[in-house]
């Protein structure tokens, strides 16, 4: 993959996650679950106030 597009792919990814929660971007896109949260993690949004909020 060209270094421009990784760049890209990975932004996208970036405000994907900003929206999103992670199991939801791992779905749609096809990676693992547990990559998609170290994704999260990294753009510093993990989503664990959304999860502690949502009713049981």
């Amino acid at each position: 993959m060209r270094a421009s597009a990784r760049a890209a792919r990975n932004t996208a990814m970036m405000e994907a996650l900003a929206d999103l929660p992670p199991i939801v971007i791992a779905d749609l896109i096809g990676i693992h679950p547990g990559t998609a949260t170290r994704w999260a993690r990294f753009a510093g949004d993990s989503w664990a106030d959304y999860l502690a909020a949502r009713p049981t």
